[in-house]
């Protein structure tokens, strides 16, 4: 028997962002209760993310982070945006999360 896949709507999605992005629950548990993978929540944080830097006019590189107000995810969803952006060769030597601004 095949099961039916549930479809989210923008509200559901922002939701489920919003509560790993304000420490109310981790990735696992924001995933689990919406019956999805953590993989598909990781595309939603970051078309999330995109979706407001576009909406806001910010160039990537430009978020300011003064003293590291942002979480360490939103941290690390930035710096993979700019790795993205700048190319496959920008992420080579990096850690994986990086400070901008400050």
């Amino acid at each position: 028997m095949r099961r039916e896949r549930k479809v989210f709507g923008a509200r559901e999605k922002a939701e489920a962002v919003l509560s790993v992005w304000s420490g109310r629950r981790g990735p696992g548990a924001a995933s689990r209760a919406l019956g999805i993978s953590q993989t598909l929540l990781g595309n939603w944080e970051r078309r999330a993310l995109e979706g407001m830097m576009r909406g806001l006019g910010v160039e990537v590189g430009e978020v300011p982070n003064p003293e590291g107000t942002l979480g360490k995810r939103l941290e690390r969803l930035l710096a993979q945006g700019e790795r993205e952006a700048l190319g496959p060769a920008a992420g080579a030597s990096e850690s994986g999360v990086t400070s901008t601004g400050g």
